[in-house]
């Protein structure tokens, strides 16, 4: 019987909730959004100073966000125990081949709303019915 399998997805599942624990954080505790989390680059993070330098924000400025200790303590982990081994200056990359930064937001969509299911929340249904309104409720179950 063959047991690397298992030992295997283990790791996998490590470095997987140490990217969920950052992204999570990060999100929470700046107010960046999803497009700003991936834009995010090794040389945006000031470590010293407690904060992120955030690029391409959505009114077009670039701006400061804190660093809060949890998070920055997060994001480290993610970086020194889970993030790929691969010369890119983006933060986040995605796990499976190719590795390289997330082309889209349905990863970092796909985690928050996974975590929000497990923790209790029940995610309203998003669309565009009529006049440019996006109905979106969050409540618990």
């Amino acid at each position: 019987m063959m047991f690397a399998a298992p030992s295997m997805l283990s790791a996998r599942r490590r470095r997987s909730t140490f990217a969920i624990r950052a992204v999570l954080l990060l999100l929470a505790t700046t107010g960046i959004r999803n497009g700003e989390l991936r834009a995010l680059q090794f040389q945006d993070i000031d470590w010293r100073a407690g904060e992120i330098f955030v690029r391409r924000t959505k009114g077009k400025r670039d701006r400061v966000a804190p660093l809060l200790e949890e998070a920055g303590a997060a994001l480290a982990n993610y970086i020194l125990r889970a993030r790929p081994k691969v010369d890119i200056s983006y933060l986040f990359l995605s796990f499976t081949s190719p590795v390289g930064p997330f082309t889209s937001a349905s990863p970092v969509s796909r985690i928050v709303r996974k975590r929000l299911r497990h923790g209790g929340v029940a995610l309203g249904r998003v669309g565009w019915p009529t006049k440019g309104k996006v109905p979106c409720t969050i409540g618990t179950t």
